[in-house]
Protein backbone atom coordinates (compact mmCIF):
# COMPACT_ATOMS: atom_id res chain seq x y z
CA UNK A 1 0.00 0.00 0.00
CA UNK A 2 1.21 3.52 -0.82
CA UNK A 3 -0.06 6.80 0.63
CA UNK A 4 -0.07 9.86 -1.59
CA UNK A 5 -1.35 13.40 -1.16
CA UNK A 6 -4.24 14.45 -3.41
CA UNK A 7 -4.23 18.08 -4.56
CA UNK A 8 -6.78 20.17 -6.41
CA UNK A 9 -6.13 21.91 -9.76
CA UNK A 10 -4.60 24.90 -7.90
CA UNK A 11 -2.18 22.70 -5.92
CA UNK A 12 -3.96 22.84 -2.56
CA UNK A 13 -3.87 19.72 -0.42
CA UNK A 14 -7.20 17.85 -0.29
CA UNK A 15 -6.47 14.60 1.56
CA UNK A 16 -4.19 11.60 1.94
CA UNK A 17 -5.11 8.72 -0.38
CA UNK A 18 -3.99 5.11 -0.06
CA UNK A 19 -3.23 3.23 -3.25
CA UNK A 20 -3.25 -0.56 -3.35
CA UNK A 21 -1.36 -2.61 -5.85
CA UNK A 22 -3.39 -4.15 -8.63
CA UNK A 23 -2.62 -7.28 -10.61
CA UNK A 24 -1.48 -6.81 -14.19
CA UNK A 25 -1.55 -9.70 -16.63
CA UNK A 26 1.34 -10.74 -18.79
CA UNK A 27 1.33 -9.25 -22.25
CA UNK A 28 2.83 -11.38 -25.02
CA UNK A 29 3.94 -9.99 -28.38
CA UNK A 30 1.88 -11.92 -30.96
CA UNK A 31 4.58 -11.70 -33.65
CA UNK A 32 7.60 -12.78 -31.60
CA UNK A 33 5.99 -14.63 -28.71
CA UNK A 34 8.08 -12.60 -26.27
CA UNK A 35 6.63 -11.55 -22.94
CA UNK A 36 6.49 -7.75 -23.10
CA UNK A 37 4.97 -7.24 -19.70
CA UNK A 38 5.00 -9.87 -17.03
CA UNK A 39 2.17 -10.57 -14.73
CA UNK A 40 2.81 -8.70 -11.47
CA UNK A 41 1.30 -6.51 -8.82
CA UNK A 42 1.79 -2.79 -9.34
CA UNK A 43 0.25 0.52 -8.46
CA UNK A 44 -2.27 2.01 -10.87
CA UNK A 45 -1.18 4.93 -13.00
CA UNK A 46 -0.90 7.97 -10.77
CA UNK A 47 -1.93 11.35 -12.20
CA UNK A 48 -0.39 14.77 -11.54
CA UNK A 49 -3.00 15.40 -8.82
CA UNK A 50 -1.16 13.03 -6.46
CA UNK A 51 2.07 13.93 -4.71
CA UNK A 52 4.43 11.48 -2.97
CA UNK A 53 6.07 14.12 -0.73
CA UNK A 54 4.34 14.22 2.70
CA UNK A 55 2.91 17.53 3.87
CA UNK A 56 5.23 18.99 6.56
CA UNK A 57 3.56 19.23 9.98
CA UNK A 58 2.23 22.58 11.17
CA UNK A 59 1.08 23.95 7.82
CA UNK A 60 -2.20 25.86 7.88
CA UNK A 61 -3.08 25.58 4.18
CA UNK A 62 -0.54 23.44 2.30
CA UNK A 63 -0.06 24.04 -1.41
CA UNK A 64 2.16 22.09 -3.82
CA UNK A 65 4.14 24.54 -5.98
CA UNK A 66 5.50 21.88 -8.31
CA UNK A 67 8.58 21.03 -6.30
CA UNK A 68 7.70 21.48 -2.62
CA UNK A 69 4.91 22.21 -0.15
CA UNK A 70 4.39 25.86 0.77
CA UNK A 71 1.99 27.29 3.33
CA UNK A 72 -0.68 29.70 2.11
CA UNK A 73 -2.85 30.50 5.13
CA UNK A 74 -6.17 32.31 4.80
CA UNK A 75 -6.84 35.67 6.51
CA UNK A 76 -8.49 33.74 9.35
CA UNK A 77 -5.37 31.62 9.78
CA UNK A 78 -3.11 34.68 9.60
CA UNK A 79 -5.15 36.41 12.32
CA UNK A 80 -4.99 33.26 14.44
CA UNK A 81 -1.21 32.98 13.95
CA UNK A 82 -0.69 36.69 14.81
CA UNK A 83 -2.89 36.37 17.91
CA UNK A 84 -0.95 33.32 19.08
CA UNK A 85 2.42 35.05 18.51
CA UNK A 86 1.21 38.19 20.31
CA UNK A 87 0.12 36.16 23.35
CA UNK A 88 3.52 34.40 23.50
CA UNK A 89 5.45 37.66 23.11
CA UNK A 90 3.36 39.51 25.72
CA UNK A 91 3.97 36.70 28.22
CA UNK A 92 7.70 36.91 27.45
CA UNK A 93 7.64 40.70 28.03
CA UNK A 94 5.68 40.36 31.29
CA UNK A 95 8.15 37.75 32.54
CA UNK A 96 11.05 40.08 31.68
CA UNK A 97 9.24 42.92 33.49
CA UNK A 98 8.87 40.83 36.65
CA UNK A 99 12.54 39.90 36.53
CA UNK A 100 13.56 43.55 36.01
CA UNK A 101 11.34 44.72 38.87
CA UNK A 102 12.93 42.24 41.27
CA UNK A 103 16.48 43.42 40.56
CA UNK A 104 18.19 44.96 43.57
CA UNK A 105 18.32 48.77 43.66
CA UNK A 106 21.40 50.60 44.94
CA UNK A 107 20.92 53.49 47.35
CA UNK A 108 23.92 54.99 49.18
CA UNK A 109 26.13 52.07 48.20
CA UNK A 110 23.80 49.38 49.58
CA UNK A 111 21.70 47.01 47.45
CA UNK A 112 18.04 46.90 48.45
CA UNK A 113 15.51 44.28 47.38
CA UNK A 114 13.54 45.46 44.35
CA UNK A 115 9.91 45.06 43.44
CA UNK A 116 6.55 46.49 44.38
CA UNK A 117 6.06 44.33 47.47
CA UNK A 118 9.54 45.29 48.75
CA UNK A 119 8.75 48.99 48.26
CA UNK A 120 5.49 48.49 50.18
CA UNK A 121 7.29 46.72 53.05
CA UNK A 122 9.89 49.50 53.28
CA UNK A 123 7.10 52.07 53.25
CA UNK A 124 5.14 50.25 55.97
CA UNK A 125 8.23 50.00 58.21
CA UNK A 126 8.96 53.67 57.63
CA UNK A 127 5.39 54.74 58.44
CA UNK A 128 5.36 52.59 61.56
CA UNK A 129 8.58 54.17 62.83
CA UNK A 130 7.12 57.64 62.19
CA UNK A 131 3.93 56.76 64.05
CA UNK A 132 6.02 55.55 66.96
CA UNK A 133 8.14 58.72 66.67
CA UNK A 134 11.34 56.68 66.84
CA UNK A 135 13.45 58.71 64.43
CA UNK A 136 15.02 55.70 62.71
CA UNK A 137 14.20 52.10 61.86
CA UNK A 138 15.91 48.98 60.55
CA UNK A 139 15.51 47.85 56.95
CA UNK A 140 16.78 44.51 55.65
CA UNK A 141 19.18 45.02 52.76
CA UNK A 142 19.10 42.67 49.77
CA UNK A 143 21.67 40.38 51.41
CA UNK A 144 19.62 40.17 54.63
CA UNK A 145 21.82 42.54 56.63
CA UNK A 146 19.82 44.84 58.91
CA UNK A 147 20.64 48.51 58.31
CA UNK A 148 19.51 51.36 60.52
CA UNK A 149 18.03 54.10 58.37
CA UNK A 150 16.84 57.59 59.25
CA UNK A 151 13.83 59.31 57.67
CA UNK A 152 15.75 60.73 54.69
CA UNK A 153 17.49 57.43 53.95
CA UNK A 154 14.19 55.51 54.24
CA UNK A 155 12.46 57.89 51.84
CA UNK A 156 15.36 57.58 49.37
CA UNK A 157 15.09 53.76 49.45
CA UNK A 158 11.31 53.77 49.02
CA UNK A 159 11.48 56.25 46.13
CA UNK A 160 14.34 54.41 44.37
CA UNK A 161 12.73 50.96 44.66
CA UNK A 162 9.32 52.33 43.65
CA UNK A 163 10.81 54.26 40.70
CA UNK A 164 12.70 51.19 39.44
CA UNK A 165 9.51 49.11 39.70
CA UNK A 166 7.47 51.75 37.87
CA UNK A 167 10.15 52.17 35.20
CA UNK A 168 10.06 48.43 34.41
CA UNK A 169 6.24 48.51 34.29
CA UNK A 170 6.27 51.54 31.97
CA UNK A 171 8.84 49.91 29.66
CA UNK A 172 6.73 46.73 29.50
CA UNK A 173 3.60 48.72 28.61
CA UNK A 174 5.42 50.50 25.74
CA UNK A 175 6.79 47.20 24.40
CA UNK A 176 3.39 45.49 24.66
CA UNK A 177 1.87 48.38 22.68
CA UNK A 178 4.46 47.71 19.92
CA UNK A 179 3.54 44.00 19.98
CA UNK A 180 -0.15 44.86 19.54
CA UNK A 181 0.66 47.24 16.65
CA UNK A 182 2.84 44.72 14.79
CA UNK A 183 1.36 43.44 11.54
CA UNK A 184 3.52 40.38 10.86
CA UNK A 185 4.94 37.45 12.81
CA UNK A 186 8.45 38.66 11.91
CA UNK A 187 7.73 42.08 13.43
CA UNK A 188 6.40 40.45 16.62
CA UNK A 189 9.38 38.11 16.90
CA UNK A 190 11.74 41.07 16.39
CA UNK A 191 10.43 42.84 19.50
CA UNK A 192 12.39 42.16 22.67
CA UNK A 193 12.81 43.48 26.21
CA UNK A 194 16.38 44.53 25.49
CA UNK A 195 16.01 47.08 22.68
Amino acid sequence: MKTLREIDDNGYFIRDVEFKKIKTNAVVDKNTGEVIKEERWEYPEITDNYIEEPVPPGMWRPKWNGSQWIDEPTEYHIDKILYSERIKKIKEIKDAKKEAQLQPVEVRGILWTGGRSAAQKYDEAYRLSRMMDVGSCNFAANDGTMVEVDETFAEAIIVAVGAATYSAWEKAEMIIAKVNEAQTVEEIKGIAWTQ
